[in-house]
């Protein structure tokens, strides 16, 4: 038997969100607690990302057209000739997925109910992720609070919480402060705000034990970017002078920190690193040394071989070429100021805030940009598709989302 319109209809219309809010829910929270076996959480993605796919080819859904998509999809078009004409199937099935991903997201993502269940449910999984971390090392007397003596990388329980190391813990992290500072400034019940204020200032005190400096860098983009453009002027004033407080006695009582990190630690050899690069893109500088492209190992100053650019421009530059980076900022730039003119909405500070912190990040961090699931989806393509959700000019979207935080 086939059900009756109107209610294979509605299946329909749920069926979206529904595969949309999987694949989003294990982009963050399958680095955290993944039971399954390696690369399977990645598999489950690309499923749910197709099952979506075909929900909305079903139901007709449309992106938004505007200037931002057809920039995009220019920037999409040369990576993936790039890969086809470097023969590098690989890279191509690759671009196919992040193209659906990007798709799927900017259709789901128009709903601002929907954004908020699945980031709230997010930002909970990843606030205990950190209180369960902290704990775990307070308990076995492995918490130093003096300055970089342990830099924690998670919870030190295996498959759960506990990552490569303490960058790719605060970079995983990151972003979900800027979702417990969003849920926080959107809400309008004071339970609410307590409790998420709460969950950002967990998430807070784990990023600065990993002392990832990437991590730390986004994170600031973040809170700079949310405060300035979402909190009410009492608030602003307020954090501007704790924020002031705090750097007057950070200059007074840190200032050997401070001195440490600019004069002794750097850029971490990194610079090391980009000159070698750049070295190599004689000869290539307008289409790169092609689509996946690995330079091999760089040996640095103190005496250790790394095998990835910690520099995400770089890469991009090396594997696409000037045409590639290029076309890369365009769509950053072109996406920051959408985001930027749509400022009074929710959302767009919410994906103005990933937007930057991530570019901030990559100069420093990050790999694999045409990749399976990884930071770069979430500091990059995610962000991309949230402001391809958005309209051009718009202000219909505000009276929903302050019904829904009303409710929140």
């Amino acid at each position: 038997m086939f059900l009756p319109l109107s209610r294979s209809a509605k299946l329909l219309d749920l069926s979206l969100p529904v595969f949309s809010g999987i694949a989003l829910l294990l982009l963050f929270v399958a680095p955290f607690c993944w039971l399954g076996a390696d690369h399977s959480s990645e598999s489950s993605i690309r499923i749910a990302l197709l099952l979506g796919l075909f929900a909305a080819v079903a139901f007709r859904c449309k992106p938004v057209l505007d200037l931002n998509l057809m920039i995009f999809l220019l920037f999409w078009i040369y990576l993936f000739l790039n890969a086809y004409f470097f023969d590098n199937a690989q890279i191509m099935r690759r671009l196919t997925v992040i193209l659906i991903f990007v798709y799927v997201s900017a259709i789901s993502l128009k709903d601002f109910c929907f954004c908020r269940k699945w980031i709230a449910i997010v930002t909970g999984i990843i606030a205990f992720c950190a209180l369960f971390s902290i704990a775990a090392h307070m308990i076995r007397g492995e918490l130093s609070l003096s300055y970089r003596l342990t830099a924690i990388s998670g919870s030190s329980f295996e498959n759960f919480a506990e990552f490569h190391n303490s960058i790719d813990a605060g970079t995983y992290y990151a972003p979900s402060l800027a979702f417990a500072i969003w849920l926080a400034l959107s809400s309008k019940k004071n339970i609410a705000i307590i409790n998420w204020a709460l969950c950002a200032f967990i998430i807070a005190a784990f990023l600065y034990f990993t002392y990832a400096r990437t991590a730390w860098l986004a994170s600031m983009a973040f809170i700079g970017i949310l405060f300035m453009f979402m909190a009410t002027p009492r608030v602003k004033k307020l954090v501007f002078w704790i924020v002031g407080i705090a750097i007057f006695l950070s200059v007074i009582f840190a200032s050997d920190v401070i001195l440490y990190e600019f004069t002794e630690r750097k850029f971490s050899h990194r610079d090391e690193i980009w000159k070698d690069v750049i070295s190599s893109l004689s000869g290539y500088w307008i289409f790169g040394h092609g689509a996946g492209a690995k330079p091999g190992a760089f040996f640095i100053g103190n005496g250790k071989y790394v095998w990835h650019m910690h520099n995400l421009y770089l890469q991009v530059l090396y594997q696409f070429g000037l045409s590639g980076l290029i076309l890369m900022l365009i769509v950053s730039v072109a996406c920051l100021a959408k985001l930027f003119r749509l400022r009074s909405n929710a959302l767009a500070s919410l994906w103005l805030a990933i937007l930057s912190g991530g570019l901030l990040s990559m100069f420093f961090a990050m790999n694999n940009f045409v990749g399976t699931p990884n930071r770069i989806w979430i500091y990059f393509w995610l962000p991309i598709a949230g402001c391809l959700a958005l309209p051009a000019r718009s202000n219909d979207m505000q009276k929903g989302i302050d019904r829904s935080a009303a409710r929140n």
